[in-house]
């Protein structure tokens, strides 16, 4: 028998395929290994993408995390600067809920325009009065 341990050449392996091929038995072995390991193939080729978008499915839900504490973080950081703004212009006493309440929302370019505003008194203060707002 021979063992893998052994070396064979191309010459020794086609003279075996060769007489595989001589019968009718034989062609049908061959064949029906072949569609075997096609089957075998066929089933890590299955299992290997299974793997690679289960990686995936966990890698969506990471970004969509990360989406959802990033919006959190930008609607936090838009309420911070609404309050220091209306802070810096004497308006409302920081509360969001009760200033929303007290005022009636602002266009778009009002509120551009208070913020602005807002930021040039901000940079019209001395060090000391800003360290008394942002501590």
């Amino acid at each position: 028998m021979f063992s893998q341990t052994e070396e064979s050449d191309d010459g020794e392996y086609e003279r075996i395929e060769a007489a595989v091929l001589e019968t009718d038995r034989g062609r049908w072995f061959l064949q029906e290994f072949a569609r075997r390991r096609r089957v075998e193939a066929s089933g890590e080729i299955l299992a290997a993408i299974a793997r690679l978008e289960s990686r995936g499915m966990g890698r969506e839900r990471e970004v969509a995390e990360a989406r959802r504490d990033a919006a959190r973080a930008a609607a936090t950081l838009a309420d911070t600067v609404r309050r220091l703004h209306g802070f810096a212009l004497g308006v409302g006493d920081g509360d969001a809920e009760a200033d929303a309440a007290v005022a009636p929302p602002e266009p778009a370019e009002g509120r551009l325009g208070r913020r602005l505003e807002a930021l040039q008194a901000l940079d019209g203060l001395d060090v000391s009065a800003k360290m008394k707002l942002f501590g």
